[in-house]
């Protein structure tokens, strides 16, 4: 056989015939193949009876091939190796797309059970029944119509539910104790879950907040206690800090269905219910529902090449006692899986409605390519090449649209893996990190070292639902791993984290070069602790908290930071500035252009605070007499049924310059009012025992802060500051300040501490916000003292930065996304190199 001729599959063949004719011959004695199985036994027959290697190609003709068990590629599949006399050369074994034609290689299946029309729950359905569930030998949580993923009923239909109670956590370890603190129950607020609801151990809960979310079924539920009790431990703590308990959704209700694109398994029956969407017909809707995990598995395969492929409709079967992995959805399997696969590759593949991630690389797979594909609607995460891997290649690829099942997967996460390139993706719309590297936690020996990440387009990440995340994540020692080019915006974390470049725990010896970074909800570049890593020629616009911060400042030098512009509005250029912090010996900065669009370019001393965040509160039951001091001011009144005030836990915290803090519980207390378009809020707080020193003087300031955000999905908000002698600020992220804004405020000094009192125009805040709809109001609270903002004199004066300038860069249009440098830059004096971030992401065929 040679290079030109080829087998060919198609759904109209014949597994007796040859499969050497693209369709059936006129006497209908020959023609293709029926089946993929029998395509491979074809090529093994074929690669047997050749005296000279040559490429071998198969030609899969259009329609849905519905896989009974997973299509399985080993050693015997490969095409021929490399040659001693020419080493780059290979000759593949080809599965590819008949031209003009796409193939679906499906591990779903299509419903085909007769519909009907039923009333379900007070409105039309349609209802079929599946005898293989109701035998118990099928069941799926995942469902497609006409291409086009539905969800099970949930609860709440929009949004998120907050515990209530975080039965079991323990506190006492911190942070860390988040690990640790998993727990097989949870207080929930009247309400929000039944006893009676139907097969109630099919119901499944969410938990969300932290960097992963773990997925637990409900096992009983004590509605006069408001207690729920889980089939598994949940291995995350269900609180952020006591009284103050993580987002959570319930899935799976059939009493909740009552929603177009919403369906329904009921298990013991076999019966599937779908609420159709306007416009779909029972008649000549496809409805797909998956059977298998695994699509396609390469082991020990080598030389083989997918062209033109779709595989789509996998499921992920939890293990028991499963409820997440310890970050970034790592244990959860691909669609499409290679283990110990050498030189394979896939070129305009798509892997669509997964259930997991879309595809992984495993145990020692090595120079595997993905080329021009399209992985959307994903389960978890897009590509995980994983631990042993050895310089793979994603390139050109979108992947998109992901944690559907997981919300912790990411775009492409690399493990302990080597020598891999990630260059020219598009990656977008996912809960979590676009791109994580690294998995090694310290400075201990690593194995994911030489990666590079470069021209990547990514954005939109995070959606407000978790934390600790960056567009481009990296964990410990990495040396020779570049990012480079890269166009990394919006990302928006739950309650901390939204970074668009994290360098983790030990990242160290990375070269982080020519990216542009903008609109995070938090910095623009956050780094742990690491050791030397390079941060040059990089824009870094818009952070929400400050451009740049460093957690664990260490006695040597972590970054170095040469000739980049870093852009505020109204947010310092870093976070935590101190005598010990920031310091020449731990961050190196020269060349380096700040600007401010709204002010002095500032530099935030001292620590950062604690943050409660939680839905608006429309709270009950004033206490007479709390708050006597302040009286009636600003006075406010209360209409007949309008809700009074709540109590809300917060947290204090009292700063030194070096960032060490004491957070006293209970020392503080708030109590809000929603009155129409404002909002009123007293606060009481009582002086600490004692105060720290620090450089000879003491600090005799406390104040508290609340971050209103009007919009779940736009990054506008309003940063309101009361200090104890009466200072007030207001600072807007991302937004612009309304005209005629008021904020009424006034504080007075008690036996035993502080009084505060604000009335706030909520109205005005969402209009600056620039949202659409009606708010969907959350605040955050941060509680410490005030910080000293330093100045450019003063940050010059520590021995930072002798060269660096404050200018603007003469941007053509940075609010729009247009960082384009106008001619007269002053940047340019700086050795900066203008580079064209437009660039990245996919290329052009």
């Amino acid at each position: 056989m040679n290079d030109a001729s080829g087998f060919h599959v198609s759904l109209a063949g014949n597994d007796a015939w040859s499969g050497l004719l693209p369709e059936p011959d006129a006497a209908h004695s020959d023609g293709p193949l029926r089946t993929l199985e029998a395509a491979q036994a074809a090529v093994r027959r074929q690669k047997a009876a050749m005296k000279e290697p040559a490429e071998i190609r198969i030609w899969v003709h259009g329609g849905t091939y519905e896989l009974t068990q997973p299509w399985l590629f080993t050693a015997q599949d490969s095409g021929f190796p490399r040659a001693a006399a020419a080493l780059a050369q290979t000759w593949p074994v080809v599965w590819a797309a008949f031209p003009g034609e796409a193939p679906v290689i499906s591990g779903g299946r299509r419903i085909a059970s007769p519909w009907r029309q039923e009333t379900v729950n007070g409105r039309k359905a349609w209802v079929t029944e599946i005898p293989e569930v109701a035998a118990g030998r099928w069941t799926f949580r995942q469902l497609w119509v006409n291409g086009r993923r539905r969800h099970r009923p949930r609860l709440p239909k929009t949004g998120v539910w907050q515990v209530d109670r975080a039965l079991d956590a323990c506190y006492a370890g911190g942070h860390a104790e988040t690990i640790r603190g998993g727990a097989c129950r949870f207080g929930f607020k009247a309400g929000e879950l039944r006893a009676d609801w139907r097969n109630l151990r099919d119901i499944e809960l969410l938990f969300f907040g932290w960097w992963v979310a773990p997925r637990v079924w409900l096992s009983a539920v004590d509605e006069a206690g408001r207690i729920a009790w889980f089939d598994r431990n949940t291995m995350l703590r269900l609180a952020w800090e006591e009284g103050s308990g993580v987002d959570y959704r319930v899935e799976n209700v059939f009493e909740a269905f009552t929603d177009p694109g919403e369906w329904y398994l009921d298990r013991p029956t076999g019966k599937l219910c779908y609420r159709p969407m306007p416009g779909e017909e029972m008649a000549s809707a496809e409805v797909v529902a998956p059977r298998l995990e695994t699509l396609l598995r390469l082991d020990g395969a080598a030389n083989l090449r997918f062209e033109g492929l779709t595989f789509a409709h996998s499921e992920w079967r939890q293990p028991g006692h499963f409820a997440d992995s310890s970050q970034a959805s790592s244990d959860v399997p691909g669609a499409v899986v290679l283990h110990h696969a050498d030189n394979c590759g896939f070129r305009n593949c798509r892997v669509l409605h997964t259930g997991s991630y879309g595809v992984e690389l495993d145990r020692s797979t090595i120079e595997t390519t993905l080329e021009r594909c399209e992985l959307r609607d994903l389960g978890a995460g897009g590509v995980r090449i994983w631990h042993g891997c050895r310089r793979n290649v994603v390139s050109d690829c979108e992947i998109a649209d992901g944690g559907h099942f997981s919300p912790a997967g990411v775009g492409v996460l690399i493990g302990k893996s080597t020598g891999n390139r990630i260059e020219h993706n598009h990656i977008h719309d996912f809960f979590y990190s676009g791109i994580s590297a690294g998995w090694n936690w310290g400075y201990g020996e690593s194995d994911g070292y030489g990666n590079l990440i470069e021209w990547n387009h990514i954005h939109g990440l995070g959606k407000g639902l978790l934390s600790d995340m960056g567009g481009i994540y990296l964990l410990g020692h990495a040396a020779g791993t570049r990012l480079r080019f890269n166009h990394v915006h919006d990302i928006t974390c739950r309650r901390y984290g939204g970074w668009c470049i994290y360098t983790d725990e030990g990242s160290s010896d990375v070269l982080i070069e020519s990216n542009l970074c903008y609109n995070a909800n938090e910095h623009l570049f956050h780094q742990h602790y690491g050791r030397n890593n390079q941060v040059r020629n990089n824009i870094f616009a818009y952070g929400g908290d400050a451009v740049l911060a460093y957690s664990k400042q260490e006695p040597h030098l972590g970054l170095a930071f040469e000739s980049n512009i870093l852009l505020s509005r109204g947010t310092p250029i870093l976070r935590g500035v101190g005598p010990d912090r920031w310091t020449p010996r731990q961050a190196a900065f020269h060349r380096n252009l700040y600007w401010c669009e709204t002010g002095p370019v500032t530099f935030r001393r001292g620590g950062s605070a604690i943050y409660a965040s939680q839905p608006f509160p429309n709270g009950f039951q004033a206490e007479a007499g709390r708050y006597a001091a302040l009286g009636d001011v600003p006075a406010v009144t209360r209409k007949p049924g309008e809700a009074d005030w709540k109590r809300a836990r917060i947290l204090t915290r009292f700063v030194t310059s070096s960032g060490a803090a004491e957070a006293r519980p209970g020392a503080c207390e708030l109590r809000f009012l929603r009155q129409g378009g404002a909002l009123h809020i007293r606060g009481a707080f009582k002086r600490p025992p004692q105060r720290e020193s620090v450089g000879g003087g003491l600090w005799d300031r406390e104040h508290f802060e609340l971050f209103l955000k009007p919009f779940a999905n736009r990054p506008g908000m309003a940063q309101l500051g009361l200090a104890s002698d009466g200072e007030t600020a207001v600072i807007w992220h991302a937004c612009e300040a309304p005209a005629g804004f008021a904020m009424r405020a006034e504080a007075v000094t008690t036996a035993d501490g502080w009084q505060a009192a604000l009335l706030l125009p909520l109205d005005a805040i969402a209009a600056a916000a620039g949202g659409d709809g009606p708010p969907a109001w959350r605040f955050l609270a941060g509680f410490g003292m005030l910080p000293e903002a330093g100045d450019w004199a003063g940050w010059q004066a520590q021995g930072h930065d002798p060269e660096g300038v404050v200018a603007d860069p003469l941007f053509v249009d940075p609010g729009k996304g247009d960082f384009r440098l106008r001619p007269g830059s002053p940047v340019l004096a700086l050795g900066f190199v203008p580079f064209d971030p437009t660039a990245a992401g996919v290329r052009k065929a």
